[in-house]
């Protein structure tokens, strides 16, 4: 299996109505001594907490820190299945903290986009409205992109997200990558200013400087274009 070389940032920006930012992202890569040794592969995700859940931020920490048991050294190297089971357990707790009183809308709720790199292999876990985003290397054009995944939404009200229960539908989905291909991870502050392709193309005119430079980048674009959402993404540039 070829090992490919990631160069990795992510930037966050609290929406200018907002008391706090409600996004939360995680980067286990293999930067961190401990995550190479472990050759269990790298680990990218964003979680926007839902507005309109008290819990929202505290539910897209707790999917964050859920990441984690990956790498838990007293369990074996976890197979797809077991990645989804720990996803799904994290949204159960979350489920568990209760509803807001008088109504059925639950007190923890958060959208999700995770990314598991093992070699050439990237296997896709997600819920809600966030979202992933593959720029290939040799794309016939700057604003050609492949989007990972589907968005849990109907009008403006989210159906399947981490926190809803039982009832989740961990979209799971697997592409194979090479040296050269971008991936992005962001919140839906980014996709409420500009267009999917608008993103691969800047994403491509940026990536020259860094990986830190084209990710703040984007997220500050998408704030002076009017996004008053937080504004969050995740940027993996495999090299």
């Amino acid at each position: 299996m070829k090992e490919l070389e990631l160069n990795y940032a992510a930037y966050s920006i609290k929406g200018i109505n907002h008391r706090r930012n409600e996004d939360r992202y995680r980067m286990l890569g293999n930067k961190s001594p401990q995550i190479k040794k472990m050759n269990r592969g790298e680990l990218f995700a964003v979680f926007d907490g839902m507005s309109s859940a008290p819990k929202g931020p505290e539910a897209a920490q707790f999917m964050c820190d859920s990441l984690l048991k990956i790498y838990d050294k007293q369990k074996e190297k976890p197979s797809l299945q077991d990645v989804r089971n720990f996803l799904f357990e994290a949204n159960m707790s979350i489920n568990g903290w209760g509803s807001i009183e008088k109504t059925q809308k639950e007190m923890g709720a958060c959208a999700g986009t995770i990314v598991w790199i093992q070699g050439e292999t990237m296997t896709i876990f997600h819920a809600g409205d966030t979202f992933g985003v593959l720029i290939r290397n040799d794309a016939d054009s700057d604003t050609e992109y492949q989007l990972l995944n589907t968005e849990h939404a109907m009008g403006d009200t989210l159906n399947n997200y981490f926190g809803i229960g039982a009832s989740i539908d961990i979209e799971i989905r697997s592409v194979t990558i090479d040296d050269g291909d971008i991936v992005i991870l962001f919140s839906d502050g980014i996709i409420k200013a500009m267009s999917l392709q608008t993103i691969a193309a800047k994403t491509r005119e940026w990536i020259g400087n860094s990986s830190e430079y084209a990710v703040k980048k984007l997220c500050s674009l998408a704030q002076s274009l009017g996004s008053n959402d937080d504004i969050t993404a995740v940027l993996i540039e495999c090299v």
